[in-house]
């Protein structure tokens, strides 16, 4: 059956409530770390990846300016939606509180969902080229590391890390701050930079020199060794339109199957951005 007018605005009402206080709560994005947000007005992203910073030099004569160099990556920006189906049953009925937990649920997912395309993008990094044709972690982007979870590959990761140089042979300073891996190898990362002393009683010379993070999003056994200190991240999110309120749509549902739904959607997209800043393995 049809809702009548007021049976319609008390669901409309109790939708978009329950979906704009949760949108509005604290919550914690673990990913937050790999990717800078992006305004967008075209629709079509630009990726500028650094290459190359003027640097400082003693100024002796005259000045002498110099440019900033990039990689350029083009990427049309991804439109995304949700959509929630209320039953016109349960609104007749006053069982609208069945539909509460799953609308909260819809808001956290909006608001991992960048975190969620930037691990995506890490994690896919091994098959996906850059403009320059090569992986995102490749040999030739210096950032690629090969086996499992140990100390000894942790050294070598995070040495490729250090090692990273601009066009001109400067060093970009970079250190690791953070080891990113997924639950399959949480026990990994502890044994290896939580551990204060080694299976034979001597000082673990990599205790506490980074943070772990655990993204569920892994489900593999790669890891990664990045530094995240900087304002530029290995991935950036292009943001046209970020995820706006519920609305009702769908009308001609209701008639049909007395179906009745509220949807948003919004237009963004995970781009690499620098991928000197991480080094990453299969754990193969």
């Amino acid at each position: 059956m049809a809702l009548n007018p007021t049976q319609l605005n008390r669901v409309d009402l109790y939708v978009k409530t329950i979906f704009k206080k949760a949108m509005s709560e604290d919550f914690t994005d673990h990913a937050a770390g790999l990717y800078a947000v992006t305004p967008n007005k075209t629709g079509i992203a630009r990726i500028l990846s650094l290459t190359s910073v003027p640097g400082l030099r003693r100024w002796l004569s005259e000045r002498r300016p110099g440019t900033f160099k990039f990689q350029t990556e083009m990427k049309k920006v991804g439109k995304w939606e949700q959509t929630v189906a209320i039953n016109g049953e349960d609104v007749e009925d006053d069982e609208l509180g069945i539909y509460k937990s799953a609308i909260e649920e819809m808001a956290l997912e909006n608001k991992l969902v960048y975190g969620n395309l930037a691990t995506e993008a890490i994690n896919k990094g091994f098959v996906t080229n850059m403009s320059d044709g090569k992986k995102f972690f490749s040999t030739d982007h210096g950032n690629l590391q090969t086996g499992a979870l140990t100390g000894e590959n942790f050294d070598k990761a995070c040495l490729k890390l250090e090692m990273q140089r601009d066009d001109k042979g400067r060093s970009y300073g970079y250190l690791a701050t953070t080891l990113i891996v997924g639950p399959a190898n949480k026990a990994a990362a502890r044994a290896v930079v939580k551990k204060e002393y080694l299976a034979g009683g001597e000082s673990n010379p990599n205790f506490d020199v980074v943070k772990i993070v655990v993204l569920p999003q892994i489900t593999d056994t790669s890891w990664y060794v990045a530094d995240l200190s900087r304002s530029v991240k290995p991935v950036e999110v292009i943001e046209r339109r970020k995820v706006g309120a519920l609305r009702q749509m769908m009308k001609d549902r209701q008639d049909d199957a007395d179906i009745y739904t509220w949807g948003t959607d919004g237009r963004f997209d995970a781009a690499y951005s620098n991928y000197r800043l991480i080094v990453g393995s299969t754990g193969a």
